[in-house]
């Protein structure tokens, strides 16, 4: 993934258009979200239920474990501070302010930093992207007990690790369980911007991306 965004990154000139910028990151987006759709098909409890409830349930979290992906690699700097392309650019959050999102921006910040002094680390990370993705409160859910049940599992499973793993961290459970509701009101701003440019005819139409935003507006 890092490999397609340098490729990508060494055919745009991010200082002369933040329009450029977002046209890329949708295209990152995209390319992420096939990404994530095929590690969910393959992942435990998710892969036993019905294509039906499947596709409801990606549909209310891929933007929330997109969000939740991206925090985990700049907590452990997986990406680097910022990306640097071929031709020497360098990509920094302060684009998110020329878009128009200094709100998302230090939210995200925020995160990021909540996220080091928590050291999340790599099992809490992935309890957490299937409490995200395991909602048994979505809508129309088909086979709603065995959701809940696999979420009631990944919680009880998340609660035992820090118990073992983080003794002296008496509140650590909890304080990942918050980082939830945070990771929700990015996602809500980020799809809210997201279907407005799509609506504006300012990002790629006929995507993985737009699809995503449209359907839960159709749900």
């Amino acid at each position: 993934m890092l490999t397609f965004m340098q490729s990508e990154l060494s055919h745009t000139d991010m200082s002369s258009s933040p329009q450029q910028f977002l046209r890329l990151l949708c295209r990152m987006v995209d390319q992420l979200l096939f990404l994530m759709v095929e590690w969910a098909r393959n992942s435990s409890f998710f892969r036993d239920i019905k294509v039906e409830d499947q596709m409801k349930l990606l549909h209310n979290s891929w933007s929330e474990i997109l969000i939740l992906d991206f925090i985990y690699r700049q907590i452990h700097n997986i990406w680097g501070k910022d990306i640097i392309s071929p031709n020497g650019h360098s990509i920094g959050f302060d684009v998110l302010d020329n878009l128009g999102l200094p709100d998302v921006k230090a939210k995200v910040f925020e995160l990021i930093k909540k996220g080091k002094e928590l050291k999340m680390d790599f099992n809490e990370y992935m309890c957490l992207k299937f409490l995200i993705l395991l909602n048994p409160d979505v809508s129309s859910l088909e086979n709603r007990s065995y959701v809940e049940g696999s979420q009631e599992k990944v919680n009880a499973a998340l609660f035992d690790y820090c118990a073992r793993c983080y003794p002296d961290v008496a509140d650590k459970f909890s304080q990942l369980l918050l980082r939830l509701p945070e990771i929700r009101v990015i996602s809500i701003r980020m799809e809210d911007f997201l279907y407005f440019k799509h609506m504006s005819n300012e990002v790629p139409d006929q995507t993985l991306l737009t699809e995503m935003l449209q359907a839960k507006r159709l749900g």
